[in-house]
């Protein structure tokens, strides 16, 4: 009696694992989860650098095509400081992301 319950248990926890490998492997494969796993060269904005001012301001450098945006977020408004073209010498940095 006692083997069954046991048997019953790890037929029921394999069966479970398959499913959520199953869902895992579909949602690679058909892009499920969304923005946040595209592939990088696909991508059309990066976030290149922020800098905490306090513990409630940050200062956002971003990047969106040929365009680099300042902005400026915290207590509850955001503002765009300031935005021009990026430069040459920009475009081949790579991503860099601090956090505070």
């Amino acid at each position: 009696m006692e083997g069954a319950v046991y048997l019953k248990f790890v037929a029921s926890l394999v069966f479970v694992l398959a499913i959520l490998g199953l869902c895992a492997f579909l949602l690679r494969k058909y892009g499920g989860i969304g923005p946040a796993m595209m592939p990088q060269h696909k991508r059309r904005m990066k976030v290149l650098e922020i800098m905490p001012l306090d513990h409630k301001k940050k200062l956002f450098l971003i990047r969106h095509d040929d365009t680099e945006h300042l902005i400026l977020t915290g207590q509850g408004h955001d503002c765009l400081i300031s935005s021009r073209a990026a430069t040459s010498d920009n475009a081949n940095s790579q991503d860099i992301r601090k956090t505070a």
